[in-house]
């Protein structure tokens, strides 16, 4: 779900706007804020629009076999030690009956709460790296063998597509959780993402100065979602009506939030170290919040102290470590192929290292 790898520009406040996510979604878990849960949503518009702009650079410079190889050991590197360390813990809190459940090795822990899966609820930050995954299987192909104005197009179809399937679908389920969780209702975003990863060249030139005008439609959704909750939708509610509102407005907001940190506003403060700092250890302190939350329930203080110790020990012990042995493999792979190329040697593509 936070994707740490970066397009070959690497844009620093990016770690910051996710700190700012992670950091919402545990208020909203600790104090049951309303909508904090969007920060969610951020971190997937961050996704698709970091995640399609490695695409599209893997394609242009490498053979399939390769470009997607290479692109699912990434994501293998970044997202299993963290996964697997959590698996660890939750099994010495509960008891390791619930791993030999099927879900948590097909990449479908978002089917838990709508189809009401026995598991311990410390699990339930996977729900959002289901819904990344079960995209990415699909997505990568998209971008490999579409023209960009085809992908355009895609991506489009996907965000005006995922709200009708929501409106129309809703009424099939009795719970709110399948809308909120299950992939084909929250493509949207990842896909929103894919847009501003294609459209970057036109956005970027944005001045600044410009970008608090983002602030406007903002303002406005937030209006909108409290005269929606006056008027008695909610998330929870499991309306046709309030799913395709509620999803669709905090969905604006993630987008604009993003493509307002992109323009640059707000760089300074979100590309502060200790932002920049949770920002980079944020998979691990997501995955882990709820597990801390509930080991220590009376005080919220002690369970973010705890998080942010365990991710910052995990960043530096486990996954720093892990990506930068992919980066030295990567960098060698290159410099052989180079030298090969100089040397008039034909190409050979041993497999995904990144």
């Amino acid at each position: 779900m936070c994707e740490s790898t970066r397009t070959r520009t690497r844009i620093t406040q990016f770690d910051g706007l996710r700190a700012v996510a992670v950091t919402a979604v545990f208020l909203h878990h600790a104090f049951h804020a309303k909508l904090l849960w969007m920060g969610v949503d951020v971190f997937f518009v961050l996704s698709g629009f970091l995640i399609t702009g490695i695409l599209l650079n893997s394609k242009e410079e490498t053979s399939f076999t390769r470009y997607i190889g290479t692109f699912y050991e990434r994501r293998a590197r970044r997202i299993l030690p963290a996964y697997s360390v959590l698996l660890v813990i939750t099994a010495a809190l509960f008891g390791a009956a619930f791993l030999s459940h099927w879900y948590l090795y097909l990449g479908a822990m978002n089917f838990i709460q709508p189809f009401k899966i026995d598991s311990p609820a410390t699990l339930q930050p996977l729900w959002s790296l289901a819904v990344e995954e079960q995209f990415y299987l699909v997505w990568p192909l998209a971008v490999y063998y579409l023209s960009r104005k085809s992908l355009l197009k895609c991506a489009a179809g996907i965000v005006l597509l995922a709200p009708v399937l929501r409106y129309a679908c809703t009424p099939f389920f009795p719970t709110p959780w399948a809308v909120y969780m299950l992939l084909p209702f929250r493509m949207d975003c990842l896909a929103a993402g894919a847009l501003f990863a294609l459209l970057k060249d036109r956005i970027m030139p944005v001045n600044k100065g410009y970008g608090w005008l983002g602030s406007i439609p903002i303002l406005a959704a937030i209006g909108y979602l409290v005269l929606l909750e006056k008027q008695g939708y909610s998330k929870s509610g499991n309306t046709p009506f309030g799913n395709l509102a509620i999803y669709e407005t905090t969905l604006l907001i993630s987008a604009v939030v993003v493509w307002m940190v992109l323009v640059g506003v707000g760089k300074g403060l979100l590309s502060s170290r200790v932002l920049v700092w949770l920002g980079t250890i944020s998979l691990s302190l997501y995955l882990i919040h709820t597990t801390c939350l509930y080991l220590a329930p009376h005080s919220v203080t002690l369970a973010a102290a705890s998080a942010i110790v365990y991710a910052s020990c995990m960043w530096l012990a486990v996954e720093r470590r892990i990506l930068s042995r992919s980066s030295k493999a990567r960098r060698v792979l290159n410099l052989r192929e180079a030298v090969g190329a100089v040397a008039g040697e034909p190409q050979l593509h041993t497999g995904s290292l990144d």
